[in-house]
């Protein structure tokens, strides 16, 4: 694998002790494998927590994960936190900013395996043609119905994703922006959609 620019780890959950739960933990064991092999200098950890957590959790998915990559050796000045994100979309548009301000194009992006076909097209919606990504998936550890139900929902947000960032041009973050402060739940003070329309739209339930 080419070195990059940065290795990104994709929140996963937390819980409301503010500890990682088990999938999130293998995220951040394979960014340190990639970072110990030299494959980046720089690690960012994404995410505050879900729109749909229930709880306020002690601190973000980010700070923890920061935290737990520090025990695997990670130094300090290697990680950055992005603690701004509610979701995958809000995961690449806020790292993107962090990305362009230090004119890295190149990255590893980390999530959980049922979670790469979402993450991928996300971010190469998001982030745009200037970029190159490549995608690095770990063991969920789901497994029977349960990942059955898992991919299945999977499928149905992603193409809820699709349809809803339809009117948004790849790499736009303008509108993407004005898209999300205008009628995301996750973070719109007077959004369109509420979170319990979001997921009966979507299928969540």
């Amino acid at each position: 694998m080419q070195k990059a620019d940065a290795i990104i780890v994709l929140g996963g959950g937390i819980h409301n002790d503010g500890s990682l739960p088990s999938q999130v933990k293998k995220r951040v064991e394979k960014a340190a494998l990639l970072y110990h092999k030299g494959l980046a200098k720089r690690v960012i950890m994404t995410g505050k927590w879900s729109f749909l957590h229930k709880g306020r959790p002690k601190r973000t998915e980010a700070r923890a994960m920061v935290s737990y990559a520090e025990t695997l050796k990670i130094p300090k000045k290697a990680l950055i936190a992005e603690e701004r994100s509610t979701d995958t979309i809000g995961n690449a548009h806020f790292t993107k900013k962090i990305l362009e301000k230090r004119k890295w194009k190149n990255v590893i992006i980390v999530t959980s395996d049922f979670h790469r076909q979402r993450a991928k097209w996300i971010f190469h919606q998001v982030l745009g043609k200037q970029f190159s990504l490549r995608l690095v998936t770990v063991p969920s550890g789901i497994t029977g119905f349960q990942l059955f139900e898992t991919k299945e929902k999977e499928k149905i947000v992603l193409d809820f994703t699709k349809n809803w960032l339809k009117q948004v041009a790849r790499g736009n973050d303008r509108l993407l922006e004005n898209l999300l402060l205008a009628e995301h739940p996750g973070y719109s003070k007077h959004p369109k959609v509420t979170i319990k329309e979001l997921e009966a739209l979507a299928g969540i339930h």
